[in-house]
């Protein structure tokens, strides 16, 4: 059994053509074989949180799930109604429990998840976080700040872990890539409170060593294929965002170098 939880963000003023959008994808779930337990909307301009819940016989079934939705007149209709209605903002998949029960992990599975986990201790130890002026000061223009490489750690963790999740549980998806620069700005990470954002960053890592924790061995060859990159295995996929921590304490430790020297000599 593999179970999917689908967590939406959607306009709150359109929560009525969200309800017509989840009554044409109930009986589409039902109609490839899976079970549709339902959606969770919230009041009409009360919040822009909804949920759905289904599950699927089988890895195998999902996945001709996925094929088939991509061609099926009613499924694109779908698509097509939330298109226009702008319904949906961004949706986030989960599965909630592990699809491989009884297949073998490997020890550097288990390596790979513990060093995740570090990455949040990693990062606080190296942000001089009582002192605003130097974690929140920019070296340069275009360049980001201490705490900005903070947030953006947090954009890497959820965009790299997501990746894992398609590779493993679809065939041979397409992996998006994502405006760095773009995202930094767009979360506010130089205003933002640092106690915050490593909790954020505490949540996104231990989702991903979750997710790698639990996975096969035998799914670390499957592929994926990055926009910029071309195909790309799972096991890549966790590896890339690891081999990156170096670089990016460097990137930290810079920034608050630059703004200490600044400061001192003012």
């Amino acid at each position: 059994m593999i179970t999917c939880y689908l967590r939406y963000v959607i306009d709150p003023y359109k929560v009525t053509d969200f309800e017509t959008y989840a009554r044409l994808w109930i009986p589409l779930v039902n109609r490839f074989g899976g079970t549709h337990h339902g959606y969770f909307l919230p009041h009409e301009g009360a919040n822009n949180i909804a949920f759905a819940l289904f599950s699927f016989p089988s890895l195998t079934a999902y996945e001709i799930y996925r094929e088939r939705i991509l061609t099926d007149e009613e499924c694109q209709a779908a698509f097509a109604f939330a298109e226009t209605t702008r319904c949906i903002l961004s949706y986030e998949r989960t599965f909630l429990r592990p699809v491989f029960e009884g297949e073998s992990r490997n020890a550097e599975q288990i390596q790979w998840a513990a060093q995740l986990r570090e990455i949040p201790q990693t990062f606080r130890n190296a942000l001089r976080a009582g002192d605003e002026q130097i974690f929140r000061h920019r070296p340069a223009a275009g360049e980001w700040s201490a705490i900005e490489v903070v947030g953006h750690m947090i954009d890497k963790m959820s965009h790299w872990s997501r990746r894992v999740e398609r590779i493993a549980y679809e065939k041979r998806p397409t992996l998006p890539g994502y405006d760095q620069d773009a995202e930094v700005l767009e979360h506010g990470y130089q205003q933002a409170d640092p106690a915050v954002l490593f909790e954020d960053l505490q949540q996104q890592c231990e989702r991903f060593a979750a997710l790698v924790a639990a996975l096969p061995s035998s799914a670390l060859p499957r592929e994926g294929i990055h926009g910029e990159y071309g195909p790309m295995t799972l096991q890549q996929c966790i590896q890339a965002p690891l081999e990156s921590v170096a670089e990016h304490i460097e990137q930290l430790h810079t920034a608050q170098q630059v703004a200490l020297a600044e400061h001192a000599e003012e």
